[in-house]
């Protein structure tokens, strides 16, 4: 039997993300499918279960949800991970106000990213903002920071460079545009990051140091 997280024996992630009853202590909750792909990859557990809330704004629907699911008493620790996007600061506050009315708090908790902190019926809960609490941008420049320097980081950099002068803007992201255009000029090219995940070349290593910090907040859990 395949473990939960883990790739079959052909390199085949499980496509079936959302969880329909709770059967560990301890929860993952991510923004969308990639984050889901990147923390099965990244350290697959027994004993933690991911759910995609699907959407920066649906949080706190997902909180009032989850809350009705089987097994939801034997959650014992919640962590929520939210792109920084612009504003670190910001994303984190945005997921604490939802958090407040989602499980229906009185009060906001004053924490940082990555602190643990107890719901109204002991639960534990943390926060943890990516790539990290100081800066911009969201999974795919955690990924970039993997990335190894060389000529064909460079060329995509001035890639990148180039198109962001063009009127209009041929991207809404630089961290996507960035990132999809390296996977897309390797030798064997890939379009979707699940399949940069599990490629056979290596594009990604979980051991990496640009992981660490997520790897030590999984290891907390």
């Amino acid at each position: 039997m395949t473990r939960p997280g883990a790739s079959d024996a052909k390199g085949n992630y499980p496509r079936k993300h959302n969880v329909e009853s709770f059967t560990v202590p301890n929860l993952l909750l991510v923004e969308g499918d990639d984050e889901f792909n990147f923390f099965r990859f990244l350290y697959p557990r027994d004993d933690v279960q991911i759910h995609v809330y699907k959407g920066k704004d649906r949080l706190k629907l997902d909180l009032e949800t989850i809350q009705r699911v089987d097994g939801y008493d034997q959650v014992k620790r919640v962590a929520v991970v939210r792109d920084a996007d612009r504003d670190p600061k910001a994303a984190l506050q945005s997921v604490l106000s939802q958090w407040v009315i989602g499980l229906g708090e009185t009060t906001v908790p004053n924490v940082t990213s990555d602190q643990w902190f107890n719901d109204s019926q002991g639960r534990y809960w943390s926060i943890w903002i990516m790539p990290d609490p100081e800066t911009n941008g969201d999974l795919e420049e955690l990924l970039w920071r993997a990335v190894e320097t060389g000529e064909h980081r460079s060329c995509i950099e001035e890639l990148i460079t180039c198109l962001d002068n063009c009127n209009p803007v041929p991207f809404s992201s630089i961290t996507k545009a960035r990132l999809y255009s390296w996977l897309s000029t390797q030798r064997d090219p890939v379009k979707e990051l699940h399949a940069a995940f599990k490629s056979s070349r290596g594009l990604f290593r979980p051991d990496h140091q640009a992981f660490s910090r997520f790897l030590g907040l999984i290891e907390e859990m």
